[in-house]
């Protein structure tokens, strides 16, 4: 009995490790997950705060099993009108992108930005990037907009994980550098 208890003891700081989930403020993201036909490994987690008090989403970003191809889940921790989540995205675009760059992309950023709907508590959308294949927006794992423009999906993506990035504490922790 005593053994027991004592390997028990010894065990307890590694059950973090043994798990299958990542917990990130109530919500769970799997270390592994297969969409779209693609495996994909968990990199890296974060919860996200506007001005340190107000708690927006979790997320997780995950890179396939080969790793060229990369994949973003965030989870909102309150309601948010889809026009406040399309003017934050276009803000970053705007201010970090040329004209040219901008007016590449105006179609596929109308469609992207048009598949937005509003978000409650516990809504999920992911963002999802395979190379040779295309870009899929998904809200709560249905696919809400679709297009074969890879680099598209890897400039759109570049919101949270470009140069600069529209927070350095989310990308920095969702990419694990």
């Amino acid at each position: 009995m005593k053994l027991r208890f004592f390997t028990l003891l010894l065990l307890y700081p590694l059950l973090p490790l043994l798990s299958e989930t990542v917990e990130v403020k109530d919500h769970t993201y799997p270390k592994t997950e297969t969409v779209f036909d693609v495996e994909w490994n968990l990199q890296g987690t974060h919860h996200f705060k506007y001005k340190i008090f107000f708690s927006i989403f979790t997320g997780a970003y995950y890179e396939s099993t080969s790793g060229e191809s990369e994949r973003l889940v965030f989870t909102y921790t309150r309601d948010i009108e889809a026009n406040d989540l399309r003017k934050q995205a276009m803000k970053h675009l705007t201010s970090t992108n040329s004209e040219e760059t901008l007016s590449e992309y105006e179609n596929l950023t109308e469609e992207i930005q048009g598949a937005y709907e509003d978000v409650r508590d516990g809504d999920r959308y992911s963002i999802t990037v395979i190379n040779e294949r295309g870009t899929w927006l998904s809200r709560n794992d249905e696919v809400v907009f679709t297009t074969d423009d890879v680099a598209f999906g890897k400039w759109y993506m570049d919101i949270w994980l470009g140069t600069p990035p529209i927070s350095e504490e989310l990308k920095e922790a969702l990419v694990n550098e």
